[in-house]
């Protein structure tokens, strides 16, 4: 979940490093720490299933970020997991 999460900042160009950091927290050798996690599985999945995650974020208070995930199976769209930070 914290490679999507990576993923997503990069894809919405919030990053370019694999890491989520900006320039200035770059400059500064800051990176985000992951200091607590809570994950939900209801069902988990087989070897060969496939599995959707879909990814948001949003601000907590000065410094901090929370993101949010839903993990689904691809071949019935059913809600597998869900996991927060």
């Amino acid at each position: 979940m914290q490679e999507v999460g990576c993923n997503h900042a990069q894809s919405v160009r919030y990053s370019t490093d694999g890491f989520a950091t900006t320039p200035t927290m770059r400059k500064l050798l800051l990176i985000w720490v992951t200091a607590r996690m809570h994950i939900e599985i209801y069902k988990y999945p087989a070897w060969s299933d496939v599995v959707e995650i879909e990814t948001w974020c949003q601000n907590e208070g000065r410094i901090g970020t929370r993101r949010d995930w839903i993990l689904k199976d691809y071949a019935t769209d059913e809600v597998i997991g869900r996991a927060t930070r």
